[in-house]
């Protein structure tokens, strides 16, 4: 007896591809039917206002005068267009280049007056500093002497007081010359103060008044000579002799009842 191959009348299932036919085919059902939904919730609903024509009526209204806006818009743009194309072909291009260089040389005009102003303006700003330091310096001046002015009331009456300038390098040197004699002063520090009697014999100046004056430098110190009436016969000749020996000198008359206060 002929023996069978093994398995060889064994049927064939098919089982397992029906069960994955009918899977993707409910799956491909299932999307179908959700986008189907999908797009019928999106068709949106009508209104019961799309149904009113009033409402209808009202929107198209709008929607004209909105046009109509748009319309005239565009209809000033067109306009203003046309009169700058008339403005255009108004202009001579014949004369264009000769405009041109009016147009230039008007510019360069304005240029040059501005140049002129921004000097102008650093002129002024220049005075304006020169201002504030002439402002600053006078009232330093008018400080000085307002401190003059009270060191001066304060002086004891009958007498002179003597302020020294401050611009001076030289020491000043104070000659009070009266009927009693010459009486120099020095003003320096510590001050000097000499007597010197007058001496008939030496054209009415004192011989140590001559030798005291060898002590002093012409580069240094700046004689004030203070006249009183009683010394007009001899104080001539003690300022000619101040200005022979070299000294820079100046000279005041003083009252005779008064003296000075160095």
């Amino acid at each position: 007896m002929r023996r069978r191959r093994r398995g060889a009348d064994a049927p064939i299932s098919l089982f397992s591809f029906q069960d994955v036919i009918m899977c993707v085919t409910g799956i491909v059902i299932l999307v179908t039917l959700m986008m189907t939904l999908d797009l019928i919730n999106r068709v949106p609903a009508k209104s019961a206002a799309d149904s009113d024509p009033e409402v209808k009526a009202k929107a198209l209204q709008q929607e004209v005068v909105g046009l109509q806006r748009e319309i005239n818009e565009e209809n000033r743009r067109m306009s203003a267009t046309q009169q700058s194309l008339s403005a255009l072909s108004e202009i001579n291009l014949a004369e264009l280049p000769s405009e041109i260089e009016r147009e230039k040389a008007r510019l360069d005009g304005i240029r040059s007056e501005t140049k002129k102003a921004a000097s102008n303006l650093e002129g002024l700003q220049r005075s304006s500093s020169e201002f504030t330091n002439e402002k600053d310096r006078l009232a330093a001046e008018v400080t000085r002497l307002e401190h003059e002015l009270r060191e001066a009331t304060t002086a004891p009456i009958g007498q002179v007081s003597f302020v020294s300038h401050e611009r001076t390098s030289k020491t000043p040197v104070l000659v009070e010359c009266s009927g009693a004699g010459v009486k120099v002063r020095v003003l320096s520090d510590p001050p000097m103060t000499q007597s010197f009697v007058e001496e008939e014999s030496n054209h009415y100046l004192s011989a140590k008044f001559c030798e005291w004056l060898r002590h002093l430098s012409k580069t240094q110190h700046a004689m004030v000579v203070l006249i009183k009436p009683s010394a007009a016969r001899y104080a001539p000749a003690v300022v000619e002799h101040l200005r022979e020996e070299g000294f820079d000198v100046g000279f005041e008359p003083l009252e005779e009842e008064k003296s000075s206060i160095f």
